[in-house]
C-alpha cells in the first residue's frame, strides 16, 4: 500500500487509486488481481485491499465476473 498513501499523511490510503489499479491488474488477466476483486465483490475477506468495500449489485457482479473470467 506504500504507493497509495497520499502525500503529507501519515499512513493514509488512497484507497480509490489503490482499486482502480487492482481493477485495471484483473482487466489485463493478473490472476492474483483477478482473486483479490472477486474477493472484494463477493465481500470475503481478502488480505490486499482488506479495508476496501464497494456497492455490489446483480448487475455489476455478473458484468465483472463476465469480464474477469473470460
Amino acid at each position: 500500500m506504500g504507493r497509495f498513501i497520499l502525500p503529507g499523511s501519515d499512513d493514509t490510503a488512497d484507497l480509490s487509486a489503490a482499486l482502480f489499479h487492482e481493477e485495471h491488474a484483473a482487466e489485463l488477466g493478473v490472476k492474483e488481481a483477478i482473486v483479490t476483486m472477486a474477493d472484494i465483490y463477493l465481500q470475503r475477506p481478502q488480505d490486499v485491499l482488506a479495508s476496501i468495500t464497494v456497492d455490489v449489485s446483480k448487475q455489476r457482479t455478473s458484468r465483472l465476473c463476465k469480464q474477469y473470467l473470460n
